[in-house]
């Protein structure tokens, strides 16, 4: 009998490695649960510790959220922190998954297992830490984790380094986001305090998105266990109303979660809801619900009611001083105004808050689209990137120089005049562009446009 005793826990607790592996891989997230799990390339909050933790965010301020997921058809928890006391690119997590009255089980005398009238848990509880940085042009992250599980009267835990990394790039005029993941490869094995060891599947998950329209993404990742190639992510995301960085905002979410069909929402309205459900190809399983909630200390601006095409609410130049410096450029046609922004920038800060009330179509800023009548902030240097036509695009460069300036460069094509601070900007033969505006005061208020002839 000991033996069919010591035999039935070593069967339970190789099936439950299993379940502790899959667990592993399994990532809460109710926003990358609604693209499908396509989440490798975003990263604006706290939940891209689970997924790319090397992909950067334009939030500054602390984003504390709180998930509920599932793994192995059980309730999972998350609770997940950014930017902690100010830092950018840390981001902590803490999750916990159970399993309750698990019916136990012997062996009888023809070996064949029967219930024993009694019943054990399962809890598991994982800790991750991560940070970012910026090296060359990508951004390239650490991850550290410590899982443990109690099972019944066992006890197992692992513990590791994993890498990340996230690039943004340009394919001719379509911004294309890169990210690559790589889990359990620095890692011990899963420790149980029977002795049992189990080897953790080495995880590797590839995947890019890209911004068909500033309000419409895409995005597509390849995940790998083990060197085996599992069932792909599809995903996409469009805002109906605003941006992050507005409030309100209404985001709809749809995606392919391998067989399985996923739709979502998200919504801002001082916190951030997203929920999620994962709708099953089979009968076997029930749908799944996720649902997040979320708490960012950013400043929010609001989202106007009025259409892009109507006056703007923010008029970063006086209308007088505007009226007066496009009279004085003599324009023998109406002249358009195609690109607005204004700011103000602390000398010391190394970050820079703006927002545009006008842009064209498709507009970029470092790679990630931008919208009008929203807030931003982007450490320096920062680049927008303007579509005027299918030929013709404006770039705007804005960067901190020495001695506590800003220079801002650019090139403009033939037809386009850029005004700075209310002032006509000399242009090249080419058509570059470049001014130097000193921070000797405690904060320097900046405005650019872009005319059209």
């Amino acid at each position: 009998m000991k033996k069919r005793i010591i035999l039935t826990i070593i069967v339970c607790l190789s099936v439950q490695a299993l379940a502790s592996q899959d667990s592993l891989r399994t990532s809460p997230g109710s926003r990358a649960t609604g693209m499908g799990g396509a989440a490798i390339t975003c990263g604006e909050t706290s939940e891209a510790i689970f997924y790319n933790w090397a992909a950067p965010t334009s939030f500054k301020k602390p984003i504390f959220k709180l998930d509920q997921g599932k793994a192995l058809e059980f309730p999972m928890y998350s609770f997940s922190i950014q930017n902690l006391s100010d830092v950018e690119g840390l981001r902590l997590s803490y999750t916990y998954f159970s399993i309750g009255d698990i019916e136990r089980s012997t062996l009888n005398d023809r070996n064949q297992p029967v219930l024993s009238n009694e019943t054990f848990t399962n809890k598991s509880q994982t800790l991750y830490a991560s940070q970012y940085w910026k090296v060359g042009t990508y951004h390239v992250g650490v991850r550290g984790n410590f899982y443990y599980e109690n099972l019944d009267n066992s006890t197992a835990y692992s513990a590791g380094l994993d890498l990340a990394l996230h690039k943004e790039t340009n394919i001719k005029t379509i911004p294309i986001q890169w990210g690559l993941t790589a889990a359990n490869y620095v890692s011990t094995p899963l420790k149980w305090s029977t002795g049992h060891n189990d080897t953790l599947p080495k995880l590797l998950t590839v995947g890019m998105s890209t911004t068909l329209t500033p309000k419409w993404t895409l995005a597509i990742d390849w995940p790998f266990a083990d060197h085996t190639l599992q069932p792909l992510h599809i995903g996409t995301e469009y805002w109906m109303l605003g941006d992050w960085h507005s409030m309100p905002t209404f985001a709809l979410r749809a995606g392919i979660l391998g067989k399985d069909m996923t739709v979502g929402v998200g919504i801002h309205s001082g916190l951030i809801f997203d929920y999620a459900i994962v709708i099953p190809n089979d009968s076997f399983r029930s749908i799944e619900h996720r649902f997040s909630i979320a708490k960012s200390f950013d400043p929010f601006s609001t989202t106007p009611e009025q259409d892009e095409e109507s006056t703007p609410k923010n008029t970063p130049l006086s209308f007088t001083k505007l009226t007066t410096t496009l009279s004085s450029l003599a324009l023998n046609t109406e002249p358009k105004l195609i690109f607005s922004f204004q700011s103000s920038i602390n000398p010391n800060d190394d970050s820079l808050f703006f927002w545009c009330d006008t842009l064209p179509e498709n507009t970029k800023c470092n790679a990630k689209a931008v919208v009008p009548n929203a807030t931003y902030q982007y450490p320096f240097p920062i680049t927008f990137f303007a579509p005027v036509n299918t030929k013709q695009s404006v770039l705007v460069t804005i960067d901190s120089g020495p001695e506590e300036t800003i220079t801002i460069t650019g090139y403009v094509p033939s037809g386009i005049i850029p005004i700075i601070d209310g002032g006509k900007t000399s242009i090249s033969k080419d058509g570059r562009f470049e001014s130097v505006k000193s921070l000797q005061k405690d904060a320097l208020d900046l405005s650019i446009q872009l005319i059209q002839k």
